[in-house]
């Protein structure tokens, strides 16, 4: 005589059941759990599936697995888009098609180059308004995107009259040189005479040195005058000590604060001032 099956093990028979079954299935349940609901084992769950053509690649373990990569997904996603608002002034999918389907921060990339430009203005106090899709219209408009440069010949993103922030209707391109002869035909019309002996534009008039130009002695090859500019350098890949200190060709040390690294300078020029006049 035949064996008689169990109920447990014949009662799904129906196209609704076999189906939600599938779908409990891709959607990350085991067989186990999926038998447990039915009261049937998970060898039974199996035969239901496969049935149908559903197979371990379709669900289960794979479908979790999936689940959890997609998740991490989105989280870096999110993490890159918050980055990409805060540096380029869009999302991160706009500012990698911009780069050319590179990184935005690629290491000298376009948008590397923006970033740049970007931090150069904020170390000169000078707002920075334009965002990277912005940036690239004007550059593109300009005809000149691919002759960028600090060449006398090459061309560079300039603010008209050398006042304001860099933001669309108050920048434009124009060579290096033609920046230069801007600049100087600005200091001619409003430049003022400093406490240092310089002559600078109002808004540039708080970079005094400690020192007169004309008292200032020299470094030695090629190093210019002591006590002449800031005297320190910000390295941003050093996250404890940002900011080197040089006095003339003398490296001096690195320093957690702008100022603490204008107090040694300062020290270290009076010491080679010293030094030099004994």
């Amino acid at each position: 005589m035949p064996t008689v099956r169990p109920y447990a093990m014949r009662k799904i028979r129906d196209a609704a059941s076999q189906a939600s079954m599938c779908d409990l299935y891709r959607s990350g349940l085991t067989l186990q759990q999926i038998g447990d609901r039915y009261g049937v084992s998970r060898e039974r769950v199996r035969q239901v599936i496969v049935a149908v053509g559903v197979t371990s690649r379709d669900g289960g373990a794979k479908a979790r697995a999936k689940k959890r990569a997609q998740r991490k997904r989105a989280i870096a996603d999110q993490k890159h888009d918050a980055k990409a608002f805060a540096v380029f002034g869009c999302d991160y999918a706009t500012a990698k098609r911009l780069n050319n389907g590179r990184a935005p921060w690629t290491h000298g990339s376009i948008g590397a180059q923006y970033g740049s430009q970007r931090r150069n203005a904020q170390t000169r106090a000078i707002p920075w308004l334009i965002t990277f899709p912005e940036w690239m219209a004007i550059w593109r408009d300009s005809g000149h995107l691919d002759d960028r440069g600090r060449g006398r010949d090459l061309y560079c993103m300039a603010r008209y009259h050398d006042k304001g922030g860099y933001e669309v209707g108050n920048v434009y391109i124009a060579t290096i040189a033609q920046n230069v002869r801007d600049y100087q035909s600005e200091l001619k019309r409003r430049g003022v005479e400093c406490a240092d002996g310089w002559k600078r534009l109002p808004e540039h008039k708080h970079r005094v040195s400690h020192t007169s130009r004309w008292d200032a002695p020299k470094s030695g090859r090629g190093g210019g005058a002591i006590g002449r500019g800031r005297g320190w350098t910000l390295v941003r890949r050093a996250t404890r000590r940002p900011y080197q200190v040089t006095c003339g060709r003398q490296y001096i040390g690195s320093f957690a604060t702008q100022q603490q690294a204008e107090m040694a300078y300062r020290f270290a020029c009076e010491e080679a001032i010293r030094k030099q006049a004994a």
